[in-house]
């Protein structure tokens, strides 16, 4: 607002300084009216942008006037579908409409919207801080007298501030980018395919299948030795750790199939059954996992692939592709692949060394197989801190790790 320069001791600190205070005379209906080449057309929001305060910053008023040139740019990029006030506009209507400085009790942001007749009004300041510029822009709805929100960036110099414009106008702007589409649907923007016809496919739950020690059989008269052997054999692999389920369903299965007198026979098909339930639930689970492995592959290629696709987009000439549809290519990508992320960050991971187990949810490793034994705390710190296990580096749980 070039008019409003050198309102406060000849600083040109914007209209919504501190200590400057402002009241809004705007002309009745019966007014010479605005010029209807300065409005926004019917179906379309108009948005002004404030000329851009910089306190105590060492600037001139044509550095300020161009970065304020740089806000607008940024805001006619991201937002096509709206009227952005042009500086001479901007000025023009304040003049009309006799806006002047005196008294302002809060929310002038606001009575100067009103005043140039604007849906959205942008006011902004540059601040130093150490050896950087930084930016900040704030965002006004003025029908509602809403805050719609704010953005910073920064850079190391004064002309960096036209690329940090543009990223703070984004993010700034991305409110307006939504309602204005959901108002109206010409502008909706192309789609770049990422993640097309992916569906997450998860991993059923299974429970696990635990079973029950084995019994005692009570036997009468002397048992075959021949069956005491298949029996002695099935009692045997049950007590392993490491038998598979595989083994002890063919023990029992001999056991069953035993021809005589077979006080064990009962026992030994229930046994049986109970084994093969299980087995055929590992089987399942590992085709399903292979299956789910099978898909991380695919999604794993399919993600490498858009991400660099996108990395190509975003690096296009915001005249070639405007930031807005950027965005939208951006959002796109994240949403197609926020439900895989978990998946394919998990399997990158190196597996455990033997002897250890990593938590997924809490990313700590523990010592699979503990060390027998009591000890005293400071004992245990000292046992600790001392194994080797897994190139060494342990300690012990806190409460809450527990």
């Amino acid at each position: 607002m070039d008019q409003l320069r050198g309102v406060s001791s000849g600083n040109r600190r914007g209209v919504l300084c501190a200590g400057v205070l402002l009241v809004v005379l705007v002309a009745t209906l019966a007014a010479e009216p605005v010029r209807a080449s300065e409005q926004a057309p019917a179906a379309q929001d108009l948005l002004a942008v404030l000329e851009i305060d910089a306190p105590g910053v060492k600037v001139t008023g044509e550095q300020l006037d161009a970065i304020t040139d740089w806000v607008r740019g940024a805001a006619r990029r991201a937002l096509p579908q709206m009227t952005i006030m042009t500086r001479e506009s901007t000025n023009e209507l304040i003049a009309t409409n006799r806006v002047v400085i005196d008294d302002c009790d809060y929310n002038c942001e606001i009575v100067i919207g009103r005043a140039l007749q604007a849906d959205y009004i942008v006011t902004g300041s540059v601040s130093r801080f150490d050896e950087a510029f930084m930016l900040t822009l704030r965002l006004h709805a003025t029908a509602s007298s809403a805050f719609v929100g704010s953005a910073r960036g920064e850079t190391e110099t004064l002309r960096g501030l036209a690329r940090v414009a543009d990223e703070v106008g984004a993010k700034l702007f991305a409110p307006l980018m939504v309602s204005s589409s959901d108002r109206d649907p010409s502008p909706a923007h192309e789609r770049a395919g990422f993640g097309e016809g992916l569906e997450p496919v998860a991993l059923p739950e299974y429970r696990e299948l635990t079973l029950p020690p084995v019994p005692q059989v009570e036997v009468r008269g002397r048992p075959d030795l021949e069956l005491v052997d298949l029996v002695s054999a099935a009692y045997a692999l049950e007590d392993e750790s490491d038998s598979s389920d595989e083994a002890m369903a063919e023990a029992w299965r001999m056991v069953a199939a035993y021809e005589g007198e077979n006080a064990w026979q009962e026992l030994a098909v229930e046994r049986e059954a109970a084994l093969g339930q299980r087995i055929e639930l590992a089987r399942r689970r590992a085709e399903e996992e292979r299956r789910r492995e099978a898909r991380l592959d695919e999604v794993e290629r399919r993600y490498r692939k858009d991400k660099a696709e996108l990395a190509r987009y975003l690096a296009v000439d915001d005249r070639i592709i405007p930031p807005q549809q950027k965005e939208a290519y951006r959002r796109e990508f994240d949403e197609a692949y926020r439900s895989w992320l978990p998946a394919l960050e998990e399997r990158r991971r190196p597996a455990s060394p033997a002897g250890t187990w990593r938590d997924p949810s809490s990313g700590l490793t523990w010592q699979v197989e503990p060390t027998g034994g009591t000890m005293r705390w400071e004992s245990a710190k000292s046992h600790c801190s001392s194994l080797a296990l897994a190139g060494g580096g342990w300690r012990l749980p806190t409460i809450g790790e527990l």
